[in-house]
């Protein structure tokens, strides 16, 4: 699932560990597996679409001097399951037995790894810590972490940025655009 355009070499590149719940109050949810127009984030704002995560993406970005970036970015997931919170993706995977849950865990790290390398975005933010360890764990590249925050450099020195959150709220929010602004080129 796209929540924008696919663009190559987009200023930042975000990665979700899971698809959430948006379908959740729909009774007969329509699968559109076509790319958004534009960025979810910045096309959000007053619409349905304006969720939690949307409204401290935005507010990250301002605080960080970065807004501008937004439109031109790509977002996906490194799995495709939408569940309504991230146990559920894990409750799932331990009910497919151990081959077909490590078929799944390849197939998802070599599409993530594809997805990267056709893309070749100047930087990634992984939407959770959980989204960051997965993209250390594909790449066998040691992760930093710098409190609820963490810092990975690709083979190819892009640079990840993940952060920790609690439901959609970032944490500390104000270091991670510190950080962001320090960091990211």
């Amino acid at each position: 699932m796209m929540y924008s355009q696919l663009l190559q070499s987009p200023p930042f590149l975000f990665i979700g560990i899971n698809p959430g719940d948006e379908m959740k109050n729909d009774p007969k949810p329509k699968i559109d597996l076509t790319p958004g127009e534009g960025f979810e984030y910045t096309n959000a704002e007053g619409s349905d679409w304006d969720y939690r995560l949307a409204k401290q993406t935005r507010d990250l970005f301002q605080q960080a001097g970065l807004y501008d970036c937004l439109h031109k970015s790509v977002k996906t997931n490194v799995y495709y399951f939408a569940t309504s919170r991230e146990p559920g993706l894990w409750q799932l995977f331990s009910l497919l037995g151990e081959d077909a849950n490590r078929q799944l865990h390849e197939y998802a790290f070599d599409w993530t790894r594809r997805m990267i390398e056709m893309i070749r975005p100047k930087a990634i933010i992984c939407e959770g810590i959980r989204a960051f360890s997965k993209l250390s764990e594909i790449y066998r590249v040691s992760k930093k972490r710098e409190g609820s925050y963490g810092y990975l450099e690709l083979p190819d020195k892009t640079p990840v940025v993940g952060y920790s959150r609690r439901y959609s709220d970032i944490k500390d929010k104000p270091q991670v655009a510190e950080f962001l602004r320090k960091t990211v080129p």
